[in-house]
């Protein structure tokens, strides 16, 4: 998106808005098709793909609490508790209200010890 925005400029700098705007929609677009790869290969039982197109999204959108709710539960199907909970414990930052990465946590703390 960004290079088709960078490219875009040099022919129209009249439209920065409108091609930004667009730009945005196509990294939402990338998000959200990355969250539910994440969603697809985890319930799959692919926690290493899981974890993959999760940290991808969250580099698109590094507050995303959904993505780092689907990094800590993708480090959980890998049994990587220390990292499930840095996961968890950041998205809950961003979103305390979130029961999944509270639940997720949760597991992630119970089976550490």
């Amino acid at each position: 998106a960004t290079e088709m925005l960078s490219a875009a400029l040099e022919l129209s700098p009249i439209h920065a808005g409108a091609l930004a705007a667009t730009a945005r929609i196509e990294a939402n677009r990338s998000f959200d098709t990355l969250i539910a790869e994440s969603v697809r290969l985890y319930n799959a039982g692919d926690g290493q793909g899981s974890l993959a197109a999760a940290l991808r999204a969250l580099e698109l959108r590094p507050e995303s609490d959904i993505a780092l709710n689907n990094i800590c539960a993708a480090h959980n199907q890998l049994q990587q508790w220390d990292q499930a909970i840095q996961a968890c414990e950041r998205a809950l930052v961003l979103n305390p209200q979130s029961e999944l990465a509270r639940n997720n946590l949760a597991w992630a703390r119970r089976e550490r010890f």
